[in-house]
């Protein structure tokens, strides 16, 4: 069975495996949930200048246009994700960082409840 897509430039979303949440990972997806924000998971982004052919963003909010990215091997990945976060800045994506503290998740509650 062929399945069919309206224009056939466009090649049909397909997911990755599922693979374990992170606690922050949970935190971020129990709050787009309960605030009824449309996402995908583990969405795969392809960037100009990026050693890398495919990053896999945690979160993409299709209504907004907005990546979500939960940074929350911060203290052992740090130079990892600076250089994540300058391919992101480079190409102009708009990013949602969260960093793996109490206040930066607070922080993200505020705004997600701004973007409902």
């Amino acid at each position: 069975m062929t399945r069919f897509h309206p224009n056939k430039n466009v090649k049909p979303f397909h997911r990755f495996k599922t693979r374990f949440h992170s606690t922050g990972e949970t935190f971020i997806r129990n709050q787009l949930i309960r605030n009824h924000i449309q996402f995908k998971e583990q969405t795969p982004i392809r960037l100009k200048g990026d050693k890398k052919k495919i990053r896999i963003a945690d979160f993409y909010l299709p209504k907004k246009k907005l990546y979500v990215e939960f940074l929350g091997k911060w203290n052992n990945l740090r130079q990892q994700y600076i250089n994540k976060i300058n391919v992101y800045k480079k190409n102009k994506v708009r990013v949602l960082y969260v960093y793996p503290t109490a206040k930066s998740k607070m922080r993200f509650k505020r705004k997600i409840f701004n973007l409902s």
